[in-house]
């Protein structure tokens, strides 16, 4: 259900705690793939990066948070100013580990970049990504969170009177 509410904000969506309802409240606030987002701030490219952002972070809200459970409400709210568009993530479930934000705390929750893949080289490839012996290194978890700290330019994570507030913010490019 569409319904803008704050200040400031462009777009808002409230759906269950529900993986079929994820693709429905990102096509809303952030509209379909392979097109700007409603702001007009992120040419496409970026914009499905950021929809891919916020997707992860939806399924990790509704499989951590909410252990899987459906029922339960998530609220998404778009901001946008010249500078970058912004995604808050509301939840009422069990708020993040502590240290999920730095390299440290989501290493120390066997959260990160599997060690089977070097850096991109300077065209941005990783080099031997899709060999067998690279696919099978793959953790079975925790990529989701290594996707939503590799696509958002800013993240931060609050609580507020129940709430676990998770911003994302895609920075844009001038």
């Amino acid at each position: 259900m569409m319904v803008p509410e704050a200040a400031g904000e462009a777009r808002a969506y409230t759906l269950s705690s529900d993986m079929a309802e994820i693709a429905t409240a990102v096509d809303a606030v952030l509209g379909p793939m392979g097109e700007s987002d409603p702001t007009g701030l992120l040419p496409p490219a970026d914009a499905d990066d950021f929809r891919l952002c916020v997707t992860e972070a939806l399924n990790n809200c509704i499989e951590h948070s909410y252990q899987g459970q459906p029922g339960h409400p998530i609220r998404l709210q778009l901001f946008a100013d010249p500078s970058a568009v912004r995604v808050c993530l509301h939840d009422q479930g069990t708020p993040p580990p502590e240290g999920l934000l730095t390299d440290e705390g989501a290493a120390a929750l066997g959260i990160g970049m599997p060690p089977a893949f070097p850096p991109p080289d300077a065209e941005g490839d990783i080099p031997g990504a899709m060999t067998p012996e690279a696919l099978l290194a793959l953790p079975d978890g925790g990529m989701g969170w290594m996707l939503i700290r590799s696509l958002a330019d800013r993240i931060t994570l609050e609580q507020d009177g129940g709430w676990n507030i998770l911003s994302l913010e895609k920075a844009v490019e001038r």
